[in-house]
C-alpha cells in the first residue's frame, strides 16, 4: 500500500515492523513511500476431540483446568518457535529500523528471540493491542515520536 504525504515515507532507511498478538504476528516493510506485509502467521488453537478430564455427576458436568493450560502453554510455545524462525528469515535482509507493536504479556517473548542485529536496529516498542490496527494508524504512532 502506498503511504499517505502526511505519514513518514521511509525515503532513505528501509523499516520492519512488527506486530503481533498472544499467538498471531504480521511484518511489514516500508520503503519508499510503500508498506507491504511480507510475513504473517497465526497459531491455531488445537482441537481435540475427546472429553479428557471431564465427569459427570447429578445430572452435571464436571472439568478439570488441566487440559486447559497445557493447551495455552503449547500454544505459546508454538508461537515462540515460529516467531524466532521468521525472525532469524528476516535477519538476512537489510534493515535500518525495527520498531515494534505488541501487547504487554509477550513483550518479552518478542525482544527474547529478536536477533542480535535486529535488535541494534530496535527504535522502539509499543506495548498494547495492535494486532488489527490498519498500518496507517501504526504510521501515525510513529510520526508521533518523530
Amino acid at each position: 500500500m502506498r503511504i499517505p504525504k502526511t505519514s513518514v515515507q521511509f525515503e532513505n532507511h528501509r523499516a520492519l515492523f512488527v506486530v503481533t498478538g498472544a499467538v498471531e504476528a504480521d511484518f511489514y516493510i516500508a520503503y519508499q513511500g510503500e508498506m507491504n506485509v511480507v510475513k504473517s502467521f497465526t497459531i491455531p488453537k488445537p482441537v481435540y476431540s475427546d472429553r479428557e478430564d471431564r465427569s459427570r455427576g447429578n445430572g452435571r458436568s464436571y472439568e478439570n483446568g488441566g487440559k486447559f493450560e497445557i493447551i495455552k502453554n503449547s500454544m505459546a510455545a508454538d508461537f515462540t518457535k515460529e516467531l524466532k524462525k521468521t525472525f532469524k528469515e528476516l535477519a538476512q535482509e537489510k534493515f535500518d529500523l525495527l520498531y515494534v507493536f505488541c501487547p504487554a504479556k509477550v513483550h518479552n517473548v518478542v525482544e527474547g528471540v529478536l536477533p542480535a542485529t535486529l535488535k541494534k536496529k530496535l527504535v522502539r516498542v509499543w506495548k498494547g493491542n495492535y494486532q488489527h490496527e490498519k498500518p496507517v494508524a501504526l504510521l501515525e504512532k510513529i510520526k508521533k515520536i518523530q
